[in-house]
């Protein structure tokens, strides 16, 4: 009976060893002629390739079952947490494909950079101060740009049946807060239009006032006829 204790103490042993990481080969290595030579530390090894974010170890400190010694996370791909708005959830649970909805964030840290990835994950409770519901979006992060704690404004692209007016990004101005265009009348002389936007999509603006269905506007080069009339602008303050 006591030969039958030593062997279930032994399993218990080797079992609690490799949850620590250690193979077969260096458990039966551990023998008790060599036991004695070995160090007293021991090398405890990560369940999964990756880095480590948080270290709460010190030399000499007493750790615990239940205690986070390092947490190591894989930052190849990160998840990015987001609310959705309780009056666009029909909408974005309708619109739903197979492999995801394509959101784009942007992040204070490069403004100027846009990360894609995919919502894989729509929540089912609202959060009843805010009144949004939880989404997820995995991010591609080999570039190791994207850091776990960051804030971010996120995009959700979704498309429509509805007809709706809409223009090329490129071709919306603002000047001092106004929205507005410039239309063709003929040769060389365009016409500056104020506008209102509505929603913004991937590669365009709907416009809810201002244009008409069918009317040429100036997408390319728009930017520079908006150069003139502010140089004119400036011309017409010194006159005075």
């Amino acid at each position: 009976m006591r030969f039958e204790e030593q062997q279930t103490a032994r399993k218990a042993s080797e079992q609690r060893l490799h949850v620590f990481g250690l193979t077969e080969p260096e458990i039966a290595a551990l023998t008790q002629t060599n036991h004695n030579s070995r160090s007293d530390s021991l090398a405890v090894r990560a369940p999964m390739d990756g880095t480590v974010i948080e270290k709460h170890a010190v030399v000499g400190e007493l750790t615990e079952p239940g205690k986070d010694v390092m947490v190591v996370a894989d930052l190849n791909n990160v998840w990015m947490w987001a609310g959705v708005y309780e009056r666009d959830l029909q909408t974005v649970m309708q619109k739903r494909p197979v492999g995801g909805i394509p959101v784009e964030i942007v992040v204070p840290a490069f403004p100027d950079a846009v990360f894609r990835g995919q919502m894989n994950h729509i929540g089912t409770v609202i959060d009843e101060t805010t009144r949004t519901v939880p989404v997820r979006t995995v991010l591609d992060n080999r570039d190791r740009r994207l850091r776990p704690g960051m804030f971010c404004q996120a995009r959700i692209l979704v498309s429509t049946d509805e007809d709706v007016l809409a223009i090329p990004k490129m071709a919306l101005l603002s000047d001092e807060g106004t929205d507005f265009v410039f239309t063709h009348m003929k040769d060389d002389y365009y016409l500056r239009v104020n506008v209102t936007r509505g929603r913004e999509f991937a590669e365009g603006v709907e416009i809810r006032g201002g244009l008409k269905p069918g009317q040429t506007i100036v997408t390319e080069g728009a930017f520079v006829l908006k150069s003139d009339v502010l140089r004119s602008k400036m011309g017409a303050g010194c006159a005075d």
